[in-house]
């Protein structure tokens, strides 16, 4: 997987969406298919901006970050075999 995310063309907009965490799921499903990103980048990415957001927010009381991590590497393990459901890895 690539270190730098790269630009997606959003279908919805149109536009370019540099920031992961704006991707739709079905956008992040698509990119996790075609190998142009990984479930542990993606939740990588909203993780660090959920992180930067809350001392501004205060909009958690707990989180589960290392778990979320832990099951991104399963998504990804199910994209790689081909048994992948419907949403796997999209945090949605």
């Amino acid at each position: 997987m690539q270190a730098v995310p790269p630009m997606y063309q959003s279908k919805q907009s149109g536009e370019e969406v540099t920031e992961l965490c704006f991707l739709s799921a079905c956008e992040a499903i698509a990119a996790f298919r075609s190998r142009k990103l990984s479930p542990i980048e993606l939740t990588k990415a909203l993780v660090a901006r959920s992180e930067s957001l809350q001392p501004a927010l205060n909009a958690f009381t707990t989180t589960f970050y290392e778990r979320a991590i832990e099951l991104a590497a399963l998504a990804e393990e199910a994209y790689v075999s081909g048994r992948e459901r419907p949403l796997e890895g999209s945090q949605s």
